[in-house]
């Protein structure tokens, strides 16, 4: 699936899956520098490379030449015209999806 002309993959892209499956994805920039930028929808946040850190929006850091950004989250939803994405509160779905800790705790 395309996001503002990028392409997005969905967390199983490793098992042959190209798009995301409906449902809601925290959403990571990745900034190859010898190929195109694409999008990762992943189930669970992004975390800086040095400190682990979970983050939701910024920069995560750089590795090899491909630097990635968490950019908040996405809804991924069917319709009769295929797939579509739309914004959704990455805090939200973060305490959803991990509801023994809070952004202070990670």
């Amino acid at each position: 699936m395309r996001i503002n002309g990028l392409p997005v993959y969905g967390p199983d892209r490793c098992e042959g899956a190209d798009e995301p499956a409906p449902g809601r994805y925290f959403l990571i920039r990745v900034d190859p520098q010898d190929r195109e930028t694409h999008y990762e929808a992943r189930c669970e946040p992004g975390r800086t490379n040095r400190s682990g850190e979970v983050r939701l929006s910024g920069w995560l850091g750089s590795t090899n030449n491909i630097s990635r950004d968490a950019c908040g989250a996405i809804e991924v939803y069917r319709t009769e015209r295929g797939l579509r994405a739309r914004r959704i509160d990455a805090t939200a779905l973060y305490d959803e999806t991990s509801p023994d800790t809070t952004l202070a705790d990670a």
